[in-house]
């Protein structure tokens, strides 16, 4: 009776310790395996925008040079403060006098998909001179180009507006204006110059 019961007491620590052997392998087969992590990566989009060429939409030749990029891009759907630059020269000012612009400041900028292609604008303040005047400073300007598709001609066109107040033709108010706020640009209906044309020579790039 005694040799049974010693028998059963081993059996039943010999079950324990198998338990406790296969338990032990268990967790360590589980701590050998390495973890399984999913990652995500979102690529922002960059959009980039250029353009290189000059036409004659009046007979005389303008040329004209732009670039754009980066920016903050808001609900609005312009990017503001893009790393950019823009210059123009007009030959075909009032009294033939060669007008020449350069952006001090590009504001913002945006992309637009039209019937025919991509169509970009850009808008800041410009430094502008007019013949053997003087520099001028403070000058709005919108540049307005297209990317064309097909057999289409890529177009610019460039419009400006002098700080004499938005309530004068050709003027915008440069006082009330703020970079962080919109709607406080103010441009008169009219721009004081604006010239457009069909690319005689150069591109115009706008990416993607």
């Amino acid at each position: 009776m005694g040799i049974n019961l010693r028998n059963k007491i081993s059996g039943i620590l010999l079950i324990i310790l198998t338990v406790l052997a296969a338990t032990s392998l268990m967790n360590f087969a589980l701590a050998s395996t390495p973890a399984v992590q999913t990652t995500t990566s979102s690529t922002p989009q960059i959009v980039s925008i250029t353009g290189n060429g000059w036409m004659n939409p009046n007979g005389k030749r303008d040329d004209f040079s732009f670039y754009a990029n980066h920016g903050t891009l808001k609900s609005d759907g312009w990017r503001y403060s893009p790393s950019a630059q823009a210059s123009f020269t007009g030959r075909d000012f009032k009294t033939n006098q060669v007008i020449q612009v350069w952006g001090a400041k590009v504001w913002r900028f945006k992309v637009d998909h039209v019937s025919t292609g991509t169509q970009t604008t850009i808008a800041g303040i410009a430094t502008v001179k007019i013949g053997q005047q003087d520099i001028r400073n403070n000058w709005w300007f919108r540049i307005t180009s297209k990317d064309a598709t097909g057999t289409a001609k890529d177009t610019f066109m460039i419009q400006l507006w002098r700080p004499i107040g938005a309530g004068n033709e050709g003027g915008w108010t440069a006082s009330n204006f703020h970079a962080d706020k919109p709607g406080s640009l103010q441009l008169n209906a009219n721009a004081f110059y604006q010239v457009q044309g069909q690319l005689k020579g150069g591109n115009i790039v706008i990416k993607p």
